[in-house]
């Protein structure tokens, strides 16, 4: 919460930043650093914002408390010296992202946790969705090294399985998949609705084939290569500028506008062209909407615009309000269907039976991805291949990241 109301000209305290920016340097002495206090304001205001966070809290906690009862000081440690000291020497980030870090990496050091399990997603929200991938590696859980279990090209795999138990059509797999979707109404019948038109289509051989060839590449293969290697040398010109990099613009969710975006890789720049189509609206004409739409199989275009339809989405002329407030709720349908598939595979199901099965084994999540120890780490990922194919049809590769900090690495960076 901003501790200035500019609409009420009002100020609830202060907000103090342990940056300095004439240096561009964060005090990171632990003799001064921990002087600070992290916002102070009215015990009125104090108190709304403390109902206000238990209030969300204590909603995760009734869904998913065999993962948030592991969210606490307690048994996720950080090395906030080294953590503060990286953040520090790192040339390419911004005054306000070394800003953004150090909130980030006190709020830990102090033991300030959030989570949350509320919105259209149902996924559960917490310090460690929120946190950059650079500061993982001076997370522990008591000491231990931790490690990151993702599903590979999830979104694109979880629709995937989707189509296939809609291609097989087979009724218990329909009340399956409407058991996760948490009693949200126009998810629920848009799925009736889906399930019912994909499933004519997919009984066509043209289209059965070519969901076959694109079922492998996602299963298989690495989709995001797929892609990217199939995208215009017209295309890939367009967006190269005159160093030789990649840049598109891209939604920032949290300006709400597109904004330019440099990419590394064409494999990077691929991943974020397929989860925007798959997530923007109907008839865009942008270039890199197109560019997509002229790759990917029929079949799948259909699917991922059947979900994105409404009654309005096709009407001629002006659209009223409330037209206008459907097509928009339409849009995040699929988004919405597919997190909440992902949420009840891996926070309601996967991980519950594994903390039935392992009460004292440490887990978290981010989104896709489960956390465990690394003394942990094969045995859960076995599990969660046997389980994902269990429940889905479809066994994923399942990516492997350790969370440990590289000394030799660390080293070298400061010498730089």
């Amino acid at each position: 919460m901003n501790p200035y109301d500019t609409s009420k000209n009002k100020s609830f305290g202060y907000r103090i930043s342990w940056f300095e920016k004439s240096k561009n340097k964060i005090n990171y002495s632990s003799e001064i650093f921990h002087e600070y206090e992290l916002i102070s304001r009215t015990s009125k205001i104090e108190k709304e914002l403390d109902e206000k966070q238990l209030s969300r809290k204590k909603i995760a906690e009734k869904k998913t408390n065999h993962l948030t009862k592991w969210l606490s000081k307690e048994f996720i440690q950080i090395d906030a010296e080294n953590a503060y000291r990286w953040v520090n020497e790192n040339c390419e980030l911004s005054g306000d992202s070394k800003y953004q870090y150090a909130w980030t990496l006190r709020n830990l050091e102090v033991g300030n946790w959030r989570y949350s399990r509320e919105g259209k997603d149902n996924r559960l929200h917490s310090n460690l969705t929120n946190l950059s991938s650079n500061l993982r590696r001076f997370l522990s859980f008591q000491g231990g090294t931790l490690v990151s279990l993702d599903i590979k090209s999830s979104q694109p795999f979880l629709m995937v399985a989707i189509l296939e138990m809609i291609m097989e059509g087979n009724e218990r797999d329909k009340e399956f998949v409407s058991e996760c979707l948490d009693k949200r109404k126009k998810i629920s019948q848009k799925w009736e609705e889906v399930f019912s038109i994909m499933n004519y289509k997919l009984s066509e051989p043209q289209n059965r084939q070519e969901f076959e060839v694109f079922k492998k590449e996602v299963v298989e293969g690495d989709i995001y290569n797929w892609l990217a290697n199939k995208l215009s040398d017209n295309f890939i010109q367009k967006i190269t500028s005159k160093d030789g990099h990649l840049t598109i613009k891209v939604y920032n969710p949290e300006t709400k506008k597109r904004e330019s975006k440099l990419f590394r890789s064409t494999r990077d720049l691929a991943k974020v062209l397929f989860l925007e189509f798959m997530y923007s609206g109907l008839g865009s004409t942008t270039p890199t909407y197109k560019a997509v739409e002229r790759i990917l199989p029929s079949i799948i275009v259909e699917f991922i615009t059947e979900f994105k339809k409404c009654p309005f989405t096709n009407k001629k002329g002006k659209k009223n309000k409330n037209e206008r407030k459907e097509v928009k709720e339409a849009k995040v349908h699929l988004s919405a269907f597919l997190q909440h598939f992902e949420a009840f595979l891996l926070l309601d199901t996967i991980t519950r039976d594994l903390a039935k099965d392992y009460p004292n084994m440490f887990m978290a999540t981010i989104h896709d991805s489960i956390i465990v120890e690394t003394k942990n780490a094969m045995l859960v990922k076995q599990i969660l291949e046997y389980r994902m194919e269990l429940l889905t049809g479809l066994r994923p590769e399942i990516k492997y990241e350790e969370w440990k900090e590289n000394k030799l690495i660390f080293a070298m960076e400061q010498n730089l």
